[in-house]
């Protein structure tokens, strides 16, 4: 059996597959979460020590997605930021001037002492907070049943664009 394909099925082919891997070129090289990402990463690396929060600034989420708050603390200079899981304002504003920190280095876990109050948890995990990779995967499925539905479709389909 030979499979006989219209030229112009192939032309929409090629031409769809340029689109196609631009956008993932595209996706591949544009993060928007890149400061957000580094931050939390500087976080997890941080080893923190009986050490009193000195000030809590917010910024705003990269893609415009709302704001997210960073504290720093007497330690060192660097802001984290405060991104507990699961998130909730409660949690958040658990972190005010004057907080106690502790947190060992390489760790997403950390305690927080407040009014003689004290809790443990979790922040999300640098490496979690990409979504390119599904991104990618999204547009290869799309990809791939655009290919089957023209290679399947009939060539007189095809043929109009010749006239």
């Amino acid at each position: 059996m030979k499979l006989n394909i219209h030229p112009y099925k192939i032309v929409a082919l090629v031409i769809s597959y340029i689109i196609f891997f631009g956008v993932i070129l595209y996706v591949s090289i544009h993060n928007d979460l890149k400061t957000y990402q580094l931050q939390l990463k500087i976080f997890y690396d941080a080893s923190l020590s009986n050490c009193e929060i000195s000030n809590v600034v917010e910024r705003p989420f990269p893609g415009g997605r709302g704001t997210y708050k960073l504290f720093t603390t007497g330690c060192n200079i660097d802001y984290y930021p405060i991104s507990p899981e699961p998130y909730s304002e409660t949690t958040v504003n658990l972190f005010s001037k004057g907080t106690i920190v502790n947190k060992q280095p390489k760790s997403t876990s950390i305690s927080i002492a407040r009014n003689g109050l004290f809790e443990r948890l979790n922040f999300r995990n640098f490496e979690d907070e990409d979504s390119r990779p599904f991104t990618l995967k999204v547009i290869a499925i799309a990809l791939l049943i655009y290919t089957i539905i023209v290679l399947i479709s009939p060539n007189s389909s095809f043929e109009k664009w010749g006239s």
